[in-house]
């Protein structure tokens, strides 16, 4: 136990280690992944669920990344999503990014079940912490709504970890 204590801890000075470089997200061109994890907390007959969320962004402008998101949220009830994503980075500063976007894409609602295809959107926002130039650390809010057979808003709180590829 002692030893993964430790291995841990050198991960973790290794990812806030300093390394040359611009510390906000990817300049034009470049590209980022994210994972989330988070709660969401649905309306109507649809159950609360844990959300994890992969997503695989390029950097349109320097501000501007154009993304795909694809999601996966489990408890009572659940649902998958594959997404397109829009997110803009407010670069007001070089460690602390904050960033607002949009999301929509088809998705799969398994609600007591029964299985119906269901069309997800969404907006969401959140702040950027760059621990170091390849490394950032998140929390972002999302809203908006599931429309199929089965129809809720929902909204969730995430937390996540992002590297520049």
């Amino acid at each position: 136990m002692k030893s993964l204590r430790l291995a841990v801890a050198a991960v973790v000075l290794c990812l806030l280690a300093a390394a040359p470089g611009w510390a906000g997200p990817p300049k034009q061109g470049g590209m980022e992944g994210s994972l989330l994890m988070g709660s969401v907390f649905m309306s109507d007959d649809v159950d609360d669920m844990v959300m994890l969320s992969g997503v695989l962004d390029v950097m349109y402008t320097n501000e501007l990344a154009l993304g795909l998101r694809v999601e996966a949220g489990f408890g009572g009830d659940d649902l998958y999503a594959a997404l397109v994503e829009a997110r803009y980075h407010f670069l007001i500063n070089e460690n602390a990014v904050p960033y607002a976007g949009a999301v929509a894409g088809p998705a799969m609602l398994h609600v007591d079940g029964d299985t119906d295809p269901a069309f997800k959107t969404g907006v969401f926002g959140g702040l950027k912490y760059y621990v170091n130039p390849l490394i950032a650390l998140f929390a972002e809010m999302q809203f908006g709504g599931v429309y199929g057979d089965e129809t809720a808003t929902y909204a969730g709180l995430f937390v996540g970890v992002s590297a520049k590829l």
